[in-house]
């Protein structure tokens, strides 16, 4: 019980760190799927590279859901997955526009 009465005190100053390092965390992976860091030599490396970095970013989504709501941190959930899905959206969107 005690830990469940922490978590939901630390809430509200653990939102903006999470949503922080999830954005920094989206646009990371967002680059290694798309080939940013490496020079994938083949179609299969950028295949696998793909793979990789969609692999990551499902299993961090989900399990930041699981955990944010199974600790009852509403506020912090929200922000794990608003920053997930809109971070790399905005870095396609301004790539897009350059």
């Amino acid at each position: 019980m005690e830990l469940w009465r922490r978590a939901r005190r630390a809430d509200g100053p653990v939102a903006p760190v999470v949503c922080v390092a999830n954005s920094l965390l989206g646009c990371l992976l967002l680059l290694l799927a798309i080939g940013v860091f490496t020079d994938p030599a083949t179609r299969a490396e950028e295949s696998a590279l793909q793979g990789l970095g969609l692999r990551i970013f499902l299993f961090w989504l989900l399990g930041g859901v699981v955990l944010f709501a199974a600790l009852g941190m509403a506020r912090t959930l929200l922000w794990h997955v608003t920053a997930l899905l809109l971070a790399p959206g905005l870095l396609v969107a301004g790539l897009l526009v350059l």
